[in-house]
């Protein structure tokens, strides 16, 4: 079986061991909506994240966890509240990065105002519920124009 080319968020080898279990994955996941609740940023899901949590699917299979917010929301306020809620989270002008139990967790700074932004579809996964772009097939179609 060939490979194919890694895209963010999804893995690289059909048939590479991810280096995470579900259960990592998942608190992984749980830790990022609690932390951003506290720091009070609104953010949406991105990538195999995204698709993953919107199938449902039974068993969580990604190398990150990729997630957005809009940068009128990281604003020095926003980067404060962060940085008091999480001490060791690394802000630079396009991303927001930490991890929890070794799983990274990316959130990109939107910097572009795109309409399936705009009104994010809510969508309950576990214990939480998490933002997604809605429509969710335009965004898919278009999320690598948008880091």
């Amino acid at each position: 079986m060939g490979k194919q080319k890694k895209l963010r968020g999804l893995t690289g080898n059909l048939n590479e061991k991810v280096p995470f279990s579900h259960q990592q994955l998942l608190e992984a996941l749980y830790f990022l909506e609690d932390t951003m609740d506290r720091a009070q940023l609104p953010f949406f899901l991105l990538e195999g994240a995204a698709r993953q949590v919107k199938d449902d699917v039974a068993y969580l299979n990604l190398n990150q966890i990729d997630a957005g917010v809009e940068e009128k929301y990281v604003q020095e306020t926003g980067r404060g509240l962060l940085k008091i809620v999480l001490p060791k989270v690394e802000i630079d002008e396009n991303t927001i990065s930490f991890s929890h139990n070794g799983v990274p967790i990316i959130i990109w700074i939107v910097h572009k105002r795109w309409k399936f932004f705009q009104s994010p579809d809510t969508v309950f996964f576990g214990i939480c519920n998490f933002k997604l772009p809605n429509p969710f097939k335009n965004y898919w179609r278009s999320r690598f124009l948008i880091k």
